[in-house]
């Protein structure tokens, strides 16, 4: 199984965060700045972490430089990689007052 994330990250944010999705894009927070590469090692870390699975089960495949990235997970699918991040966001958002 695998699954590819279509994902809008935004960097240097105060904490990591998953904001939700927007036609099929899962946008996210992710503290680490753009700056050689640190983002981008800091949202492999994340989306593992998050989706349970290795950090050598997920990778980077396109948007090296850009906010819009497509990311490939090994181990899931689609549809369970899209439900544990947009979990993770359902549970924070419980916690609001």
């Amino acid at each position: 199984m695998t699954a590819v994330l279509r994902l809008k990250i935004t960097p240097n944010a105060p904490a990591n965060a998953v904001l939700g999705e927007t036609d099929g894009v899962i946008r996210l927070k992710i503290r680490a700045p753009a700056v050689d590469g640190k983002a981008n090692a800091a949202l492999v870390a994340f989306l593992a972490g998050a989706l349970r699975v290795p950090n050598a089960a997920v990778s980077l495949q396109g948007g090296f430089r850009s906010r819009l990235k497509w990311v490939v997970v090994t181990g899931l699918d689609a549809a369970e990689a899209r439900r544990r991040l947009l979990e993770i966001r359902v549970r924070r958002s419980d916690f609001k007052p």
